[in-house]
């Protein structure tokens, strides 16, 4: 995406603000030393959705991995700012990435892949 960004995290230590915070000095400073700036990238503060129901983590996770198709901005698999290639396996899954339970919850692989492809609307 070019003006935003999701992500689908577990915060079991409850630490989220520090993590995004984290998160977003670290992105803004590499980003900023590339493109010779300097300033905030990010204009206000994250949004965050608990999620507590199975349905609603099927539904976000879904919408994470389709958001850049669906908006025309690429194709899942060449996306690199995504997940979903390291998902499928078209690249080495990074250390900090953990699709077990999503895949577990799904029952295996390929029934997360039908069901996320299943609700692609430029795939319709």
């Amino acid at each position: 995406m070019t003006t935003h960004f999701h992500v689908l995290v577990e915060s079991t230590a409850g630490e989220l603000s520090a993590a995004m915070k984290a998160l977003g000095a670290n992105y803004s400073q590499q980003f900023n030393a590339k493109h010779e700036r300097y300033g905030p990238l990010f204009r206000s503060r994250f949004t965050s959705k608990l999620i507590e129901a199975a349905a609603y983590f099927e539904t976000a996770s879904r919408y994470v991995h389709l958001n850049p198709l669906d908006a025309g901005v690429a194709d899942l698999s060449d996306y690199v700012w995504s997940s979903w290639p390291a998902f499928i396996g078209a690249v080495p899954q990074p250390s900090w990435l953990n699709t077990a339970f999503t895949i577990a919850h799904f029952g295996s692989l390929e029934a997360y892949t039908r069901f996320v492809l299943a609700g692609s609307q430029a795939a319709a």
